[in-house]
């Protein structure tokens, strides 16, 4: 592997990390940057969404946190494979939130299946499509430690 191949292989992956920082920061601006401006994100069952644009994500992430106090999203493995200017990549997440009203929340697991292009501004999605293995409805821990003290 070369120094170019090595440095794409870290763009790649800095763009899938950039994508679950700022879900679990909430900073859904920082979202459609990482997209083409065509691009597309969705999910299977039991989501079962499609959106197409770059700016109609960022609108769809912004509108999350109106549902959501938090959602922590962790990416434990990827796999990335390249061809010239386009890549495919396979990410494992894991995906803990809880809703605004702390009356429940999801924790699931499940891949990412990516197609990314190279772009004058660096790589992109092109595609992102999520696909759940595992989801189960819970109740997860209140935000920060002044609401766990609070608790008990």
């Amino acid at each position: 592997m070369n120094a170019t191949q090595v440095a794409d292989r870290i763009a790649i992956r800095e763009c899938i990390d950039r994508f679950s920082i700022a879900m679990s920061m909430g900073d859904a601006g920082a979202i459609p940057p990482l997209f083409t401006q065509d691009g597309s994100w969705g999910a299977g069952e039991p989501f079962n969404f499609e959106i197409a644009g770059a700016a109609k994500i960022g609108g769809a992430i912004a509108g999350n946190k109106a549902v959501f106090e938090y959602v922590v999203q962790m990416i434990h493995s990827v796999s990335i494979d390249i061809d010239g200017d386009a890549a495919s990549a396979t990410s494992l997440l894991e995906e803990v939130t809880r809703k605004a009203d702390g009356q429940g929340g999801l924790h699931m697991y499940g891949f990412y299946k990516d197609d990314l292009v190279r772009t004058d501004g660096g790589w992109r999605f092109a595609k992102r499509h999520f696909s759940a293995i595992s989801f189960e409805r819970c109740i997860p821990g209140a935000r920060g430690v002044g609401a766990a003290e609070a608790a008990g």
